[in-house]
């Protein structure tokens, strides 16, 4: 099942929110391995679509806003990840509800009935976002506990993904289709690195920025291992049906002292931060890992080569996917 991804070639592959964090990774490695993907969304962005449709993407300009939006996207697909994210601005309103659940769980089931008897395997991006805090670390592990009592609050874009969970499995359960559902951990990638508790030392260090972080804990994932988990997803051993929920995320779990440790020994600087008035301080997230071992594989980075490869993102100023950051995985 781990090498699954090895042999995704000359496959024709739907990929909406091509553009995203995972999709971009997505797109170039499966571009790259001889496949004709076929990328979804709006490309409003000039540069983003541009590298696109250099690295041969073939792009449908498609508002997946609006019902409807799978009916004009190509029905001879061999596999489908779909990674189109709305995430919602600012205070939620009704207008911005009914986007998120249409981007995010509507058209979601729609591609599981569209393709249900074409595709042989559906991957569906979540977010581990959707864990709220548990009684026990264990309780964290189970991918199919329900939300407490109120939901998960006024995060549109968490509740609409639980939504999506709950209909794209209830479609595939109606149709047949086989496909997995997994919850993502912050992806850290090389290339627009997010200021958290796990990249602010490695950037603070390089750069020679005060910055403050509270203590916790976190998972770090790695863009080229996303990219390969997610396209075992769709595979045999991992897609089933119904879909399985999995929660991805690096094992290593890395506190904030254990980042900044890592931040000194990858760059020979001493990162600058502070310990206190950190927005995230706590990070309740775990997953069950020898699940997602057996169903995607085992890491292939350790910790420390993530951090080298953030640090070069860093200093590199990466803005896209480049062959070094996919080149354990080739």
């Amino acid at each position: 099942m781990s090498e699954f991804y090895r042999g995704v070639t000359g496959k024709k592959i739907l990929l909406p929110g091509v553009s995203g964090v995972v999709g971009k990774g997505l797109g170039y490695y499966l571009a790259k391995r001889g496949n004709e993907v076929h990328g979804v969304g709006r490309f409003g962005n000039k540069p983003v679509r541009k590298w696109l449709e250099e690295n041969g993407i073939v792009l449908h300009v498609t508002d997946v806003t609006k019902p409807g939006a799978a009916d004009a996207l190509p029905d001879d697909i061999d596999l489908v990840y779909n990674m189109t994210v709305y995430w919602g601005y600012g205070a939620a309103t009704a207008a911005m509800w009914r986007d998120a659940v249409q981007v995010n769980a509507c058209f979601a089931a729609d591609l599981v009935e569209k393709y249900a008897s074409r595709a042989t395997g559906l991957a569906f991006g979540s977010t581990g976002g959707v864990y709220l805090d548990g009684e026990d670390i264990d309780d964290l592990k189970n991918e199919d506990r329900d939300p407490p009592e109120g939901g998960v609050g006024e995060n549109i874009y968490e509740n609409s993904k639980l939504v999506m969970e709950e209909m794209v499995r209830h479609a595939a359960v109606r149709t047949g289709a086989k496909g997995s559902v997994l919850r993502y951990y912050w992806p850290d990638p090389a290339y627009g690195v997010r200021l958290d508790m796990a990249t602010m030392p490695i950037f603070s260090a390089l750069k020679g920025h005060p910055l403050r972080a509270g203590t916790g804990w976190r998972h770090v994932s790695y863009i080229s291992e996303l990219v390969r988990w997610t396209i075992n997803a769709a595979g045999p051993g991992a897609a089933a049906c119904p879909p399985p929920v999995i929660n991805v995320g690096h094992p290593e779990v890395v506190t904030f002292e254990r980042a900044c440790e890592l931040a000194e020994k990858v760059t020979g600087k001493k990162p600058n931060v502070a310990h206190d008035g950190y927005l995230f301080a706590e990070f309740n997230y775990l997953g069950d890992f020898a699940k997602q071992e057996k169903l995607l594989g085992k890491p292939n980075l350790p910790i420390e080569e993530i951090y080298r490869r953030l640090a070069r993102g860093i200093e590199e100023d990466c803005k896209f996917p480049e062959e070094w950051m996919f080149e354990e995985i080739w």
